[in-house]
């Protein structure tokens, strides 16, 4: 049973937060150390043993929250076990005391729909809905206590909750399967207008749901319905997180139904950027570079965005069919230069600039300017310590020399590297090449130095073999 599992999972989880007057100067120090015991016994199976050792927990501690942390430990064993009648008597016990009232009732709704026990199981979901105060499984126990509602035939009430759960969805995920169940539920009530909200929603908060075949058809037909009546607004938001989502085919035929004019002036510049990229992704770069240039030259993020992908689209243009880069005094590289360079700025927002240094980087290394390459490759590091920014470049224009045969060359330049790139990946990357280096120039004693330390690196990879 997925759902006894995932109720017993809770309930495990749950118990092991951290508590709120447990470890507090009445509580010995080696109560944990003991409740970790008895959990280990549970999941040995050894049930009898570890009830001693809780119930020594409860006796000595005299405690509140260390009786809520012993109840839930033993109810999710009492899940594990399908005595879930059991399960729910022990959830009883008030958690209160370790901030857990909530995760309590919800746990304990969810024990007694699984022992038989609606009416209750309604009574213990409904209140942990209502719960005050921060609730991380809100949105859980919404779903709980609406599918509680809609076995009892009040489906309006089960409809209305699911309403105000919309509200809690953290991620496209979450908002398709609360809009699903309330498109349900509104067939089933035949309210068409609470169909078509759900759909709605479904379209605009979990954009791709409605491409998704683990969809049910009739949420996936509502969803088709319902785009149909979208305002410009909404298809240009849609068409935007659908092509963030990489429904760039889908993303572009919305966002290219309506005038820009149509859309609330604060998303036009962010629904044009979006557009763009769609457009590269079919291989439409012309498309994508007039799209950009409508763009306003206004200091925004999209404005930098967009002038960072027109840079794209003339280097992509440039590197096409695998042909040499130009080289760096090339004039049609100049305008494509003065534009990073100015994106730069300190002005400009950190991630368009860090992108920007990236660009130039690479630039540098096709035009063979490794020490220009490594100027940039430092001001990366020094904004972003540990970045990995630009490696794979540099590294290739290095190991370059090592095929030609310039060994002293080769191990110069992965030196440096080393200074740059410090995280285990890169540093035993750069250091084996080193090694391979100095093996090669007739200096064997330093490398066998360096492929041992490799050797015996944990954990091994790679190079370590």
């Amino acid at each position: 049973m997925k759902r006894a599992a995932a109720v017993a999972a809770a309930l495990l989880l749950a118990a092991a937060v951290a508590f709120g007057d447990v470890g507090t100067r009445e509580a010995p120090p080696d109560f944990d150390a003991d409740f970790a015991h008895a959990a280990d016994l549970l999941e040995a199976g050894q049930r009898g043993e570890a009830e001693g050792v809780l119930d020594e927990i409860r006796r000595k501690a005299r405690q509140p929250a260390w009786d809520a942390r012993v109840a839930l430990l033993l109810a999710a064993d009492d899940v594990r076990r399908k005595d879930f009648a059991a399960a729910a008597a022990r959830l009883e016990t008030p958690a209160s005391s370790i901030g857990l009232e909530a995760y309590r009732d919800l746990a304990r709704a969810q024990a007694l729909e699984l022992a038989g026990d609606r009416p209750a199981a309604l009574a213990a979901a409904r209140s942990a809905f209502m719960a005050d105060g921060p609730f991380a499984y809100r949105l859980s126990a919404a779903m709980v206590l609406a599918g509680l509602l809609e076995k009892d035939h009040a489906d309006r009430e089960a409809a209305a909750v699911l309403a105000l759960a919309a509200n809690s969805t953290a991620t496209p995920a979450q908002a398709a399967d609360v809009a699903i169940a309330r498109i349900r539920l509104g067939l089933a009530m035949r309210d068409r207008a609470s169909v078509r909200e759900a759909a709605r929603l479904m379209l605009l908060e979990a954009p791709t749901a409605d491409a998704d075949r683990a969809t049910p058809a009739f949420a996936r037909q509502a969803a088709a319905e319902a785009e149909r009546g979208l305002t410009p607004a909404e298809r240009g938001r849609r068409g935007a997180a659908l092509v963030a989502a990489g429904d760039a085919r889908r993303g572009v035929r919305l966002l290219s139904q309506d005038r820009p004019s149509a859309w609330p002036e604060g998303e036009r510049a962010n629904n044009l950027l979006l557009l763009a990229r769609g457009q590269l992704a079919l291989k439409k770069p012309k498309d994508a570079d007039a799209t950009a240039a409508r763009i306003p030259d206004d200091g925004t993020l999209a404005s930098d965005e967009a002038r960072l992908l027109r840079c794209d689209i003339v280097l992509a243009r440039l590197r096409r069919k695998g042909a040499a880069m130009p080289a760096g005094n090339d004039p049609r590289l100049e305008p494509v230069v003065r534009t990073l360079e100015a994106l730069t700025a300190p002005s400009v927002r950190v991630s368009v600039r860090r992108l920007a240094e990236e660009r130039l980087l690479r630039l540098a290394t096709d035009a063979e300017d490794f020490d220009g390459a490594v100027a940039r490759a430092r001001e990366l590091a020094q904004a972003a310590p540990g970045t990995i920014d630009g490696f794979e470049p540099l590294w290739l224009a290095s190991w370059k020399l090592y095929l030609a045969g310039d060994y002293a060359g080769a191990l110069s330049r992965f030196e440096v590297l080393a200074t740059i790139y410090t995280d285990i990946a890169r540093s035993r990357r750069l250091a084996y090449w080193r090694a391979r280096c100095l093996a090669a120039g007739s200096r064997p004693a330093e490398a066998r130095a360096i492929f041992e330390t490799l050797a015996a690196a944990r954990p091994a990879d790679v190079y370590a073999r």
